[in-house]
């Protein structure tokens, strides 16, 4: 979703919106959100802020590339 341009960068990502979009409970889509953060660089995680969508340089130079 992130990658096809559903979130905006910089925009804030709920979990329990997220979770009632996927129909899923909010443990896997906190999971996501972590492996997103360490694994893709993809979100940014706050404590007691948010999950933010985040692109690094590199990141965006790799999906343009695409």
């Amino acid at each position: 979703m992130i990658i096809h341009g559903d979130f905006d960068l910089g925009q804030t990502i709920s979990e329990n919106e997220l979770s009632n979009i996927l129909m899923v409970s909010k443990i896997p889509i906190r999971e996501a959100f972590i492996w997103l953060s360490y694994n893709e660089n993809l979100v940014n995680i706050i404590p007691r802020s948010g999950t933010f969508v985040f692109l690094s340089p590199t990141r965006i130079s790799m999906i343009s590339s695409k």
